[in-house]
């Protein structure tokens, strides 16, 4: 989401609306990576009420889904996440694992959870939670 500057419909991850959502929609232009190339398109993505309804639809999402079993086994481990994501086909972008990872080790995350940001010199710092302890999936 550019950091957060290209949240449309309040679609924190950038979830794009596939043929199989009947929720809300709204047209974004985005960019795609293919053949290698960053291509600019307008895309639908999904719309939510409110962030936490995002957010719900996130892990709802990820928990249930087959292609990111990978991402659901890295315990902990962000560099794994990332790239449990990516082979699972959440981003055309191949340096996406590398940006996740760059935001979840990034000194103004740690500020904002109260986490502690070291970075070891390997450039993968601490795991960092990006959803609260308290929040659960609505039943739907």
């Amino acid at each position: 989401t550019g950091w957060g500057r290209s949240v449309v419909g309040n679609n924190l991850f950038g979830i794009k609306a596939g043929p199989s959502w009947t929720g809300g929609k709204v047209e974004a232009a985005t960019h795609e990576y293919e053949n290698g190339e960053m291509v600019g398109i307008v895309d639908a993505f999904r719309s939510y009420p409110s962030a936490e309804a995002s957010v719900a639809d996130f892990v709802s999402l990820v928990a249930n889904n087959p292609r990111y079993r990978a991402a659901l086994g890295a315990g902990e481990n962000v560099a794994a996440y990332a790239h449990g994501l990516l082979s699972g086909g959440w981003a055309t972008d191949v340096d996406y694992a590398h940006k996740l990872q760059t935001v979840a080790t990034s000194p103004s995350l740690a500020a904002a959870t109260g986490a502690a940001a070291s970075v070891p010199s390997s450039g993968v710092g601490p795991p960092v939670s990006l959803i609260p302890a308290s929040f659960t999936v609505p039943s739907r």
